[in-house]
């Protein structure tokens, strides 16, 4: 049996690359490989992670080019005797490919978000300049240090590919996938409404993901002050699900937009699948974004998507067919696709039913299928 060292950088607690390493830990061939995270974690993803039979390896945040997070992985991975180590964030890949040299470990890397996204749209001289050396270090660690690099966004390969970011030859496009069967079978959607004091006949606009910068939720508020002023007689609810470290900010910012009465704060659910279930719409208004699990989850539930042209979104969702394809950062197109789906119940069923034949194509078996084919390529070399 081969151990793989699965390495982060920071807390690991909700998100898409929690949910992608919960699929890999659930469906991995244990009778092939065993896994180790090695990560800092937060205690409900701890609960999640011990489901899957996983030993979690404790670590401190780790920092780029970090001599002290350098040599804590190298001393746990010859503890644990790891044969391959597969990296799942940016910041991770530095410091891991090194200590994975060291120890003379291939090493892979899942690219979930770039190094070029370093600093996101910030245009501050320290963010250009950090960006700057982030993407040279990142280029480098791509040729000289890693065995594969796996992307989960065709769209960013392609961007990668293009500015000789990653060597075509080691690199490979695997997309997100999620467990379908979570999917088939929730409690009463009506039930759920009541507990969260919404309307039986109340129209849920939903948005769910971490709250933070990137996800354009600011943008998605400004559409709603439209909304509300055309839909004043209208029960029309937005339900924001999820946590993060704007949570306040955003709170306030709908306290200024007088949208108090349609926006409703939900937090952090386990069972996301049950309130996406008992909404209309689904909203992703992302700045940046390489291939959202939830906007998977959003389909698997059978809602109408609305979602901005970053990443994979637009491979998701055919504009016009399982939903609408908008530019980011423009409140006025989110209205606007909003109105042509709060004025024809039948469109988004209709929609909706498309997305759902849609999410037959992401499964997360198929995922960890072809992953563990690279395992298997990679430790027979």
């Amino acid at each position: 049996m081969k151990k793989i060292a699965f390495v982060y950088d920071g807390e690991l607690d909700f998100g898409g690359v929690e949910t992608h390493l919960l699929s890999m830990f659930r469906h991995l061939d244990r009778s092939r490989y065993s896994p180790i995270l090695f990560s800092p974690i937060s205690e409900r993803y701890r609960e999640n992670v011990a489901s899957t039979g996983v030993q979690v390896v404790p670590t401190l945040p780790i920092k780029p080019l970090s001599v002290k997070a350098i040599w804590r992985l190298v001393k746990g991975f010859r503890q644990e005797k790891i044969d391959l180590v597969h990296i799942h964030s940016p910041i991770a890949a530095i410091s891991g490919r090194i200590a994975a040299k060291i120890t003379g470990l291939p090493a892979i890397v899942t690219v979930h978000m770039p190094s070029t996204r370093f600093y996101g749209d910030r245009q501050t001289i320290r963010a250009i300049t950090g960006r700057m050396l982030y993407i040279s270090i990142d280029r480098l660690l791509n040729y000289v240090m890693t065995k594969r690099l796996v992307y989960v966004s065709r769209t960013i390969y392609k961007e990668s590919i293009n500015i000789r970011l990653s060597p075509r030859r080691l690199s490979t496009v695997i997309p997100n996938g999620i467990d379908l069967s979570k999917f088939a079978s929730v409690r009463n959607s009506l039930a759920l409404r009541k507990e969260f004091c919404t309307d039986e006949k109340a129209i849920v606009i939903c948005f769910a993901g971490r709250l933070s910068e990137e996800k354009g939720i600011d943008i998605l508020l400004e559409a709603m002050v439209e909304i509300q002023k055309t839909h004043r007689q209208e029960n029309i609810k937005l339900w924001l699900i999820g946590d993060g470290a704007l949570k306040v900010d955003l709170m306030e910012r709908t306290k200024s937009l007088d949208l108090e009465g349609i926006v409703q704060f939900i937090g952090f659910q386990n069972n996301l699948s049950e309130f996406l279930h008992a909404g209309d719409i689904f909203v992703l208004p992302s700045r940046h974004e390489a291939m959202s699990v939830v906007l998977l989850e959003a389909i698997a539930s059978g809602l109408p998507c609305i979602v901005t042209n970053v990443g994979e979104n637009a491979d998701v969702i055919e504009n016009g067919v399982q939903g609408f394809v908008i530019p980011p950062n423009q409140a006025s197109a989110i209205t606007k696709s909003l109105e042509v789906l709060l004025r024809d119940p039948s469109l988004r069923q209709k929609m909706g039913a498309k997305a759902l034949e849609r999410a037959n194509n992401y499964s997360d078996l198929r995922m960890v299928e072809l992953l563990q084919g690279i395992y298997k390529e990679i430790l027979t070399e």
